[in-house]
């Protein structure tokens, strides 16, 4: 690797680092999310959800 490639590199570290940090957030969260629905669609009675002014969501 040339030493304008490794600088190259150096200064966009920090950016590659915050997407990495980020996409394993959004993994944790659509995991939350899948846990979530799957403990919801095991309730034997039916669910309603609704906003905060008592309108019920999709």
């Amino acid at each position: 690797m040339s030493e304008r490639e490794r600088e190259l590199l150096q200064s966009l570290m920090p950016s590659l680092q915050s997407v990495v940090r980020m996409r394993a957030r959004l993994e944790a969260l659509e995991s939350r999310a899948r846990m979530n629905w799957a403990a919801i669609e095991s309730f034997a009675a039916g669910v309603i959800f609704i906003d905060e002014m008592g309108a019920v969501t999709a």
